[in-house]
């Protein structure tokens, strides 16, 4: 098997570029996406001393759905793309036995290996930083319905039947690729034995009721496009009664999450709206600069 890898970036620090030399040992050519608002060339100094690495600088923030993309346009030569964000570790030891399960796993339909993880997050309450439980148990291999981009190792030939992919910007990227993938009668599985550490960006409390809802912080305009990719994602998958009653599920625990759980809900609650207006002027990308007026100017 051939595998290679891509990293996106966005203002990275030190630890993030020494993240990736990781990738440059385990995989045959890793491709650095880097969604910077100003680059300096610190970073594309550093990646040098990677001989299999290529960096790429998009024009601005571009949102993760172009950067993805661009790194997808790479890799025909290879079997298996593993796709990473900049704060996640994954570590030699789990890469190598993600490796060792895909090339003895017994089932030609698979179309994402998906790593185990734990959630690393900044613990309010005890100011300090706190990592969660694995999400399935280390000896278990289970069959999904979703993979975060992160961690995920995607056939490359299966991949290719699915693209292009809607530029979404960011919000519901990783489920487009999923959905399609199950639209197109392919599994998703999580690797128990194989694990890696996501970083949560937002500052969480660690009390019973974070815990119960997982509420999730997020800013104003990630609730845009949560709300508008979602129902231009329910509209994509209109003939998929399972992958459209998944969409519902998740716009109702968006909303459920603001009103319950979040701050600022007003303002939160306008980038719904706007998002809806979104949806409803098939509108994708970036978000226009009118409607990030509207959501901050309540």
């Amino acid at each position: 098997m051939n595998y290679a890898a891509i990293v996106i970036l966005y203002n990275p620090d030190k630890n993030a570029l020494e993240r990736i030399s990781i990738y440059a040992r385990n995989f045959s050519e890793v491709f650095v996406v880097d969604n910077s608002e100003v680059i300096d060339g610190s970073t594309e100094k550093i990646l040098r001393k990677y001989s299999n690495c290529t960096y790429k600088v998009m024009d601005g923030n571009e949102g993760i759905a172009k950067a993805l993309y661009w790194g997808y346009s790479q890799i025909d030569n290879y079997d298996f793309v593993l796709t990473m964000d900049q704060d996640s570790s994954y570590d030699d030891r789990n890469i190598a036995s993600m490796k060792k399960i895909i090339e003895t796993y017994n089932d030609d339909s698979v179309a994402i290996f998906s790593a185990n993880y734990s959630k690393k997050y900044f613990d309010k309450k005890n100011n300090q930083y706190t990592v969660s439980k694995l999400s399935i148990p280390k000896n278990s291999i289970q069959e999904v319905n979703f993979c975060m981009t992160s961690g995920s190792f995607v056939k490359v030939n299966f991949l290719k039947e699915v693209l292009p992919l809607t530029d979404l910007f960011i919000g519901y990227v990783d489920n487009l690729l999923c959905y399609k993938l199950l639209n197109n009668k392919k599994k998703l599985v999580r690797i128990g034995c194989s694990s890696f550490i996501q970083q949560v960006g937002n500052d969480v409390s660690n009390n019973l009721y974070n815990r119960f809802f997982h509420v999730l912080y997020h800013s104003e305009i990630r609730y845009y496009y949560m709300i508008r990719n979602n129902l231009l994602l329910q509209r994509e998958f209109e003939s998929n009664s399972y992958i459209k009653l998944l969409l519902k599920l998740s716009l109702l625990r968006v909303l459920f999450n603001i009103v319950i759980g979040e701050n600022k809900k007003k303002a939160k609650l306008v980038a719904c709206i706007e998002g809806y207006k979104g949806y409803k002027n098939n509108q994708k990308g970036k978000i226009p600069d009118t409607i990030l007026d509207k959501i901050y100017n309540q």
